[in-house]
């Protein structure tokens, strides 16, 4: 396998009888700016967390992340504009000189939504249910008592 992917920037750093690591020369850290220079990034749960240093010149961000419609963004707190990469397998962000906390998050637009439906759907079906065992308890009860007492 090692000499198959050679060719293609990918080598082999070590083996052992249960595993091997492999390293990619070619690989982009996850953030760099227009200079080359990696910036700072955290993945949280639903988020992307980047700081730019404070000698950061200003420019476009790339981030090396696949792109998708529901991010959204933010530099110190202020939207801004997330430009997808020509495959979307990436995306750019512009960001003005100086140290700043750009967050990158993902906002799913349905699930408030679906989370409303699926509570309400559930309460009928408790209520519909309450309702039939209800009805269908209430003349058994009477029989057996009426049964007890002759």
């Amino acid at each position: 396998v090692a000499d198959y992917l050679t060719p293609y920037g990918i080598t082999q750093v070590y083996e052992d009888d249960k595993k091997a690591v492999f390293e990619d020369i070619y690989c982009e850290p996850l953030a760099i700016d227009d200079a080359g220079s990696e910036i700072s990034l955290e993945q949280k749960v639903n988020s992307l967390e980047l700081i730019t240093p404070s000698d950061y010149e200003g420019g476009s961000i790339k981030v090396n992340y696949a792109y998708d419609e529901y991010f959204i963004c933010t530099i110190d707190g202020e939207p801004t504009i997330i430009t997808p990469g020509a495959n979307r397998w990436d995306f750019s962000i512009v960001c003005p000189p100086g140290e700043h906390h750009i967050t990158i998050r993902y906002v799913e637009r349905y699930f408030v939504p679906a989370m409303i439906i699926s509570v309400f759907g559930i309460a009928i079906v408790v209520i519909l249910l309450t309702l039939y065992v209800r009805k269908r308890k209430i003349p058994e009860l009477d029989q057996n008592r009426n049964n007890r007492i002759s």
